[in-house]
């Protein structure tokens, strides 16, 4: 979220937040630099009529943006953890030969 009431910050230091923190700490511990900007249509994505997403998913999906930190909705969220969940779990039956063989 944008900071208020200060108009002499610039760059990533406009804003605050969980998400802004959460960068920071990342980037910090990982080494590399990013740069926060808000999405230019100020939407979450839906989808038009000519089957062409906007908002955050749209440029998730034109590769305009490559991360997004933000509340998008509690379906995508769902969908993304239960793929993580799949993907950790096939991937410790996988690489792990002792659990098929019990």
């Amino acid at each position: 979220m944008q900071r208020a009431n200060d108009s002499s910050l610039g760059g990533n230091d406009k804003y605050e937040g969980y998400c802004a923190d959460l960068a920071k700490m990342i980037a910090e511990h990982v080494g590399f630099s990013y740069e926060i900007r808000p999405v230019v249509d100020g939407k979450y994505g839906q989808k038009n009529d000519n089957n062409v997403w906007n908002g955050i998913v749209g440029e998730l999906v034109r590769r305009v943006s490559e991360v997004h930190c933000k509340r998008i909705t509690r379906f995508m969220l769902f969908t993304y953890l239960f793929n993580l969940f799949v993907f950790y779990l096939l991937t410790y039956l996988i690489f792990d030969p002792h659990v098929l063989s019990r």
